[in-house]
């Protein structure tokens, strides 16, 4: 029996138990055109055989852990069927935790800056994100030892791996800290590790933040960020009763995720070592045109190379960055402005720039920038806010 659970109310959703691929030099995977490439055939005949079945049986997942141990990569968590849900991405897998432990009014701790859809999932179910700054060399573990007593959160949300958007990592001790904090407190934390496969410049990774924590800890990740981002499927491990509420709660929603994602998932994770390598070495490439275009064509501007993850985080020489976004927009840049990684405004001097694209367009956007830059401050003051508030409304 293959271990895939029938997409429906309450089905967990599983990955197949002997995922297959060939990850050879005929493999195009994500190193040249960020989509999952060739190498994914060997699924055909177990995706016929699901279809050939009326109903699926929801503990085929039983059978099938050392997939999902490959999904989290982290050797040290050990992790067993019964404490995976399989999501449609990350961002679902958050959504569906804060609707099933928050109630409103509720608190829910995060970093400042933080991922501006967790802010908008947050708002969404009516709790209230309590912000705790970063500082320019990572997590004030002071600061938020004061903010878990002042504010008793029912949650809290961190980014260990790769700040989204400050692309700094949580070094091993500060995990210790923080993790001492959030038991002796009692706060469940979700860990939200969509780009911990990332890491551009290699070395010892630190061991889960959920591994310090211990069973409170909830980890969430997505496929879309290692392989692309067009694959919907993401996952999440927490405590096996945990796990059950969430399955419980989840038909008020979705009914369950596509077999034929998880299967190509399963196929994927398999030559995920192969695949990965080539994406790392095209985001690396990247990165550095990056870099070099900011630094060329926006000299004034701060920046510091990020470790892993997609995107640089620039300190401008003045504030404006939700004004440079607009202007950004006419000179064909999309870019996000600072204040909408904050949950209250603010970060004008911020501007997260990412480097997903291929070089010669990132070096284009560099010189597009520089102009919208200037552009800034030739338009008044008066002009441009009613401008920025249309354009954010």
């Amino acid at each position: 029996m293959d271990g895939i659970a029938r997409p429906g109310p309450g089905r967990r959703g599983c990955l197949p138990a002997e995922p297959r691929v060939t990850a050879g030099p005929g493999t195009r995977g994500t190193e040249r055109t960020g989509r999952p490439g060739g190498g994914c055939r060997g699924g055909a005949p177990r995706l016929r055989r699901a279809a050939g079945r009326p109903r699926l049986p929801p503990a085929g997942c039983a059978r099938a852990p050392a997939p999902h141990r490959r999904a989290l990569r982290h050797p040290g968590l050990a992790t067993t069927p019964d404490q995976i849900l399989v999501t449609h991405g990350a961002q679902h897998a958050f959504a569906l935790v804060l609707r099933t432990m928050t109630s409103p009014g509720d608190r829910v701790l995060v970093e400042h800056p933080t991922y501006p859809n967790a802010l908008d999932a947050v708002r969404a179910v009516h709790a209230r994100a309590v912000p705790v700054a970063l500082d320019r060399t990572g997590w004030d573990v002071e600061a938020l030892d004061a903010a878990l007593r002042r504010s008793v959160p029912a949650l809290a949300y961190l980014i260990p791996d790769f700040q989204n958007p400050t692309g700094m990592r949580m070094p091993a001790s500060t995990r210790c800290e923080i993790a001492a904090l959030l038991r002796r407190s009692r706060t469940p934390v979700v860990a939200d590790e969509p780009l911990v496969d990332l890491d551009l410049d290699g070395g010892v990774a630190p061991p889960a933040l959920a591994e310090a924590v211990g069973e409170p800890a909830i980890t969430i990740g997505s496929a879309s960020k290692t392989f692309w981002g067009g694959l919907r499927i993401g996952w999440l491990r927490a405590p096996a009763e945990m796990v059950a509420r969430l399955v419980a709660a989840r038909p008020a929603t979705d009914l369950g995720c596509p077999v034929f994602e998880q299967l190509l998932l399963a196929e994927l994770l398999d030559g995920r070592d192969a695949l990965l390598a080539g994406r790392l070495d095209e985001l690396r490439t990247r990165r550095a045109a990056l870099l070099d275009a900011v630094r060329r064509h926006c000299p004034n501007w701060s920046v510091q190379p990020p470790g892993g993850g997609l995107s640089l985080w620039c300190e401008l020489d003045a504030p404006g960055s939700s004004r440079l976004a607009v202007l950004a927009a006419q000179h064909g840049v999309r870019v996000v402005p600072g204040s909408r990684f904050s949950a209250h405004g603010g970060l004008e001097r911020r501007l997260r720039l990412p480097y997903a694209l291929p070089p010669d367009v990132l070096i284009g956007a560099g010189e597009r920038l520089a102009l919208a830059w200037a552009a800034v401050g030739a338009v008044p003051d008066g002009r441009m806010a009613a401008d920025t508030d249309a354009a954010l409304a």
